[in-house]
Parts: C-alpha cells; structure tokens; sequence
C-alpha cells in the first residue's frame, strides 16, 4: 500500500469513528434528559466535542498529504 492509500484508510477511519462516536452522544443525550442527569449530559457533550478533535487531529493531516500529492503531480 502507498502513503496515498494510508491516507484515504485514515480519513475514512476518522469519519466512522466520527459518526459513531456521534451516535453514541445523541443516544447518551436522550438518556439524561430522560433521567434528568447532568452528568450524564456532560459526559455526552465531552464525548461528542472531545471526538472532533480527535477526527480533525486524523482527518487534516491524511487531507494536507493527499492534497500535496495533488498538486504534486499536476
């Protein structure tokens, strides 16, 4: 596999683990509201934040390389 490949690998592995770890904050937000937990609620929203940056720290470096090999070879 290229460096090319690893990329496309690392920012499809950001966008699942991003709209799964979304999923879970929603599901984890309807569950405090239901319960009425704060805690709960705060969990979610560290959850859903702390994953974005997580997805970005995955996603803009494999798009930063994918790009430069764009123009690398126009």
């Amino acid at each position: 596999m290229t460096k090319a490949d690893f990329a496309i690998v690392q920012i499809l592995s950001a966008a699942i683990l991003t709209v799964i770890s979304i999923a879970i904050a929603v599901l984890m937000l309807q569950q405090a509201k239901r319960v009425r937990s704060f805690k709960l609620r705060l969990q979610a929203h560290l959850l859903w934040s702390g994953m974005c940056f997580f997805s970005a720290y995955l996603f803009l470096p494999a798009i930063a390389y994918l790009y430069t090999e764009h123009l690398w070879f126009q």
